[in-house]
């Protein structure tokens, strides 16, 4: 599976999910839209500046074709 031209939504905004998207975003034009849900507003506005990404507070209102599960736990 491929993510070319798909809208692709990660939960998570830490180490693994930055990994993650680095290696989404080196295909050129693989992701139609990707955004990322995450607590920590500081975190998400990182990856907006670093990779142009939607940061979200929640993925709620974003329907993906994928979603990704990055985190270590739930608090």
């Amino acid at each position: 599976m491929t993510i070319k031209g798909r809208t692709v939504g990660f939960v998570g905004a830490g180490n693994m999910g930055e990994a993650l998207i680095k290696g989404g975003r080196g295909e050129r034009g693989a992701a139609k839209s990707i955004y990322t849900a995450d607590c920590r507003g500081d975190r998400l506005a990182e990856l907006a500046k670093l990779f142009g990404i939607q940061p979200r507070r929640q993925l709620r209102p974003v329907t993906a074709d994928v979603v990704i599960l990055a985190v270590s736990r739930i608090s």
